[in-house]
């Protein structure tokens, strides 16, 4: 993947196929905040050889549950994170951990670059 077409990806939020059309109009209002929260993600993922679960990319980016699970699922759609297995959650039980793929790595990478050079 290009570098162009790296920074070309935006997610895409959708509302339940089902859903009421408040959820869709929400789902609207929210897409321009998506592609900030996907990046905050995804630098995070990239910073944690071992991968993060959902909380803890909750806590390291200050995003709340509901938006990152969505924002997950969207840096999955797009080829940028993957599940690496399990491990105990905080209270016992088994959760997801999360780990960016090669290409969100490089993504990760050219958006630090971008700041670096725009800070």
């Amino acid at each position: 993947m290009s570098q162009l077409s790296l920074l070309e990806w935006s997610p895409v939020t959708k509302a339940r196929k089902r859903g009421p059309a408040t959820s869709k109009a929400a789902a609207r209002r929210a897409q321009p905040g998506c592609s900030a929260q996907c990046n905050r993600i995804l630098q995070a993922l990239s910073r944690a050889p071992h991968g993060l679960t959902r909380t803890e990319a909750c806590d390291l980016t200050g995003i709340l549950n509901q938006s990152a699970c969505a924002r997950l699922s969207e840096l999955l759609a797009g080829g940028f994170a993957e599940t690496a297995g399990t491990r105990e959650g905080p209270f016992g039980d088994l959760v997801t951990v999360y780990r960016a793929t090669p290409a969100g790595q490089a993504r990760a990478r050219v958006l630090r670059e971008m700041g670096a050079a725009n800070g």
